[in-house]
């Protein structure tokens, strides 16, 4: 697995992203994911309101991509594009919570974010409870009451790829909740 680096690129986010993707297709590279895109947490408030303003793109891309795209970035003339030193990351990391209230999703979100994890991702502090009321039976979903209820937590971390990769399937399933996607500086 190669080595990533978080990349900020300074000036239009649309000019950034377009100048990234060209380069990516003529790369054959694929793992180049846009921070703005993936769920990625902001450094801080001033990350959050440059981002906003579209003024800077992260991106998180190989250490070996990294240093042709800045190359590239430095050789191009007409967009006024620059970047940052790249800063390397060691891994990313990302929690979850989720609530069902029938023990066949149960089932399906715990084979989901126990079972099914990209290669290196590692699930710590996993954390679930089931809560069976009888008396709740029939009760509609929006009810404050139900006859099943399953909830639980956890927290991921790993390769920058898997964890996005993740996020992404994550936040595609109802009833689960994953936070955003925080990076991991190497020292």
């Amino acid at each position: 697995m190669p080595d990533f680096v978080d990349l900020e690129i300074h000036g239009s986010t649309e000019e950034a992203t377009g100048f990234v993707e060209g380069f990516r297709l003529a790369s054959g590279v694929e793992d180049v994911f846009f921070a703005h895109r993936e769920n990625v947490k902001s450094e801080g408030i001033l990350d959050a309101i440059a981002s906003t303003m579209k003024r800077t793109t992260h991106i998180i891309v190989s250490a070996e991509f990294a240093v042709d795209l800045v190359r590239a970035l430095e050789a191009s003339t007409v967009l006024g594009l620059e970047a940052d030193a790249p800063e390397p990351l060691d891994h990313a990391e990302m929690e979850f919570a989720f609530k069902c209230f029938t023990p066949e999703d149960a089932r399906g979100i715990r084979d989901l974010v126990e079972k099914q994890l990209p290669v290196g991702v590692v699930l710590e502090g996993f954390e679930c409870s089931e809560k069976h009321d009888p008396g709740s039976k029939g009760a509609e979903l929006y009810s404050p009451s139900h006859d099943y209820e399953c909830e639980g937590r956890g927290l991921y971390h790993g390769p920058v790829p898997g964890i996005i990769a993740l996020s992404r399937r994550l936040t595609d399933q109802p009833f689960v909740h994953p936070s955003t996607v925080e990076l991991v500086r190497r020292d």
